[in-house]
């Protein structure tokens, strides 16, 4: 009977922290670009990047002199030279883009775990009943693992913020070292970076709404473990999409 009731409690624990979680993904992780704070960094940044161009450009002069290219001297003024410009002053605007376009996809997939949170305690309470589908004790502890996952789910999206902060207010500088052949792969591991911190978000909320879904679907033990499962690897998919951005951008 007490571990009926602590199962319970904390079925209604982990619902109460599923709801939670699900508005704070869209309230407080949340990534703007375009507050007075991030530009005065980014503009700093910018200015940074300039002064790095004619250094940078100089440096590859005097490579192509060497290797007596003159391909990549033509290149590193009328290709890359340029495209650093033009990608330093588009880069927020692209990533506000493209951060504006996870984060609505992400907000239809929030309400749906929002909603799905209402059942949760009632399925772990009646799949743990005399006769149930599974064990009272195994009860508690998917509800304990799925309360845990949901909570380093949510402390994950707000580190994700701060990455993509930190990644953009850095691009200038790398974009800069698109010029010099020596530094140009900074700049294309660095975009990995920001593509896979804004899609994570994506990927992070997905799976926890399929995991929500099949543990409040009823459709026996096989679903509730494999509900539980997907709340632990949304916590370990930022991660698997960290490695997989650059084996995508290598294809």
């Amino acid at each position: 009977a007490v571990l009926g009731q602590l199962t319970g409690w904390v079925g209604d624990g982990a619902a109460w922290l599923l709801r939670q979680v699900a508005e704070a993904i869209d309230s407080t992780t949340t990534i703007d670009l375009s507050a007075p704070w991030f530009e005065r960094h980014y503009a700093f940044m910018f200015q940074a990047g300039a002064i790095l161009l004619l250094p940078l450009l100089l440096l590859t002069v005097l490579q192509a002199l060497v290797r007596q290219d003159a391909g990549l001297l033509i290149r590193a003024a009328f290709l890359h030279l340029p495209a650093a410009m033009l990608l330093t002053g588009l880069a927020v605007t692209v990533t506000q883009t493209a951060l504006a376009v996870t984060d609505a996809l992400s907000a239809e997939l929030t309400r749906g775990v929002a909603a799905d949170t209402d059942t949760l305690a009632t399925t772990l309470t009646t799949a743990s009943a005399v006769g149930g589908p599974i064990p009272l004790f195994a009860s508690f502890l998917l509800a304990l693992v799925m309360a845990l996952a949901a909570l380093f789910v949510w402390f994950e999206l707000i580190l994700r913020a701060g990455v993509v902060y930190v990644a953009v207010m850095f691009l200038p500088l790398f974009l800069a070292t698109m010029i010099w052949p020596a530094l140009s792969g900074w700049v294309r591991r660095l975009v990995q970076l920001i593509v896979a911190a804004i899609l994570s978000k994506l990927v992070i909320v997905a799976t926890l709404s399929l995991g929500l879904s099949a543990f409040t679907s009823g459709d026996g033990p096989s679903a509730l473990l494999a509900g539980a499962g997907m709340f632990l690897l949304a916590a370990f998919s930022p991660f698997v999409l960290v490695s997989l951005v650059p084996l995508a951008a290598g294809v």
